[in-house]
């Protein structure tokens, strides 16, 4: 995971609470990936 990934998700503590809730509240699809990070860095 490069170092700008892990500081996007870190930026993600910083929202309201009430911005947290909704992201939560979108679900995790972490099983229906569509396009990982290494799919889009071959195609650079």
């Amino acid at each position: 995971m490069s170092r700008a990934r892990v500081t996007q998700w870190l930026s993600l503590l910083d929202l309201p609470k009430r911005e947290i809730e909704r992201v939560l509240a979108m679900g995790d699809y972490w099983d229906r990936r569509l396009v990982t990070e290494k799919e889009l860095r071959r195609h650079r």
